[in-house]
This record gives structure tokens, C-alpha cells and sequence, in this order.
């Protein structure tokens, strides 16, 4: 068994309302059918490495402006996984034993021109899944819980303060210092590792800014 693979081995495991487990582990997500709820099946999961998240987010733009636009069945690639392997979204307009319509989000694992696998996603289930994946891009960061706590209370400043903690310094130190200030950190308590992380995964901080705002809290 591949030792990535394994549920044991995952930082955070979850499970979505239609029965697609989500985990983390260093520097991966894995979603999709598991065996036995032990490992995921290699064919029937979706492995994407911290910095391709940004190239799903993407298609969760587009899988949301689906269920937003006045279209029945939209088919778009989400990334070449392999030279021969390819994942895939695909949305149609449903009819319910009620003769209900709603649309539905099916993604899908495609090898050879062959659809291995599919996992059906309603608007709610999309949703979650925006949660929990934002949840496994921080876990799969493997940081301290400080750390990750520094991120997290990076993310209310705006986009462009966060993209400036690249290059100036200046910006990424007062970030770093409310943090400090908020928690109370001791002084002498190095600041270096913590400019470090706005500026190696400043990125991954956009993006876990991105998800968050896309996420709605249920009532």
C-alpha cells in the first residue's frame, strides 16, 4: 500500500455529506472512495499537491457560477493529473422522481479517454467542500499551531497588504507584530520564521483568504 495514501497517515481526515472522504498530508489533499476506510483507491481519488489547490479553486469559481448561470450542462478540465490521466468537472440540470429540477456537479477521474471514477456534488455538498479543503490546505502546511494561528490572523488584511509581505518588509513586519500583540507572544520571541511564512506561502495565504471568503456558514 502506498503510504501516502493511507487514512492512518493523514493529518485530518473528514467526511463529506455524500460519503467522499477529504484528507491532508504533507504537502498533498486527497479526496474520493477509500477501501474500507483504510486507504484511498488510486483510480477513484483526487491528489493535488498544496500549490495545484490553486488550479482547483478555479473550477470551484466556475462550478459556482454554474449553479449561478442560466445553463443546463457546462464539461470543463480541471487539470492534466498524468500524460494520460485528466480530471474533470462536469454540471447538468436534473429532473427529481418529484419532477423537481436541480443541478448537480459530478467530478471525475478520466484515463485513456476512460471515466474511472465520479463523485456527485449538490451546491450544499460544494459548499462543505470548500470548508473542509481550506481545512486541509492549512493542515497540509504541517505547521506549528501558532503558525497556523499567524496565518489565519493574516487573512482579514487585504489582498494587496498580503501580496506587498513579498517584498516589503515593512508591511510583513507589522503583520507579523499584531499577531504578536493580539497573543501576547513574549518579547525576544524571534520574528524571522514568521516573515518567512508571508512570504514562501504567500501564495497558499491568498488562496486560504480566497476560500474562506467563498465559504458560506449555514444558519
Amino acid at each position: 500500500m502506498e503510504e501516502e495514501n493511507l487514512l492512518s497517515n493523514s493529518c485530518e481526515t473528514y467526511v463529506l455529506e455524500n460519503g467522499i472522504l477529504i484528507s491532508s498530508y504533507p504537502s498533498l489533499i486527497v479526496f474520493g472512495k477509500t477501501e474500507s476506510n483504510k486507504k484511498y483507491i488510486e483510480d477513484s481519488s483526487f491528489k493535488f499537491n498544496t500549490f495545484q489547490v490553486a488550479q482547483l479553486f478555479k473550477s470551484i469559481i466556475a462550478i459556482v457560477a454554474f449553479f449561478n448561470d442560466n445553463v443546463d450542462h457546462k464539461m470543463e478540465k480541471i487539470l492534466d493529473f498524468s500524460c494520460d490521466t485528466v480530471y474533470y468537472w462536469k454540471g447538468d440540470l436534473v429532473t427529481e422522481e418529484d419532477n423537481t429540477k436541480l443541478k448537480l456537479i459530478k467530478l471525475g477521474i478520466e484515463k485513456k479517454g476512460d471515466i474511472l471514477f465520479n463523485a456527485t456534488f449538490s451546491l450544499q455538498n460544494i459548499n462543505s467542500f470548500v470548508y473542509l479543503l481550506n481545512r486541509c490546505l492549512i493542515s497540509s502546511l504541517c505547521l506549528k499551531d501558532v503558525e497556523e494561528q499567524f496565518i489565519l490572523s493574516a487573512i482579514p488584511n487585504s489582498k494587496c497588504e498580503i501580496k506587498a509581505c513579498k517584498t516589503d518588509d515593512s508591511i510583513a513586519f507589522k503583520i507579523v507584530q499584531n499577531f504578536f500583540n493580539q497573543k501576547k507572544i513574549k518579547a525576544g520571541t524571534k520574528r524571522a520564521s514568521y516573515l518567512e511564512i508571508l512570504k514562501y506561502y504567500n501564495s497558499i495565504i491568498l488562496l486560504i483568504k480566497d476560500l474562506t471568503s467563498l465559504y458560506y456558514p449555514n444558519d
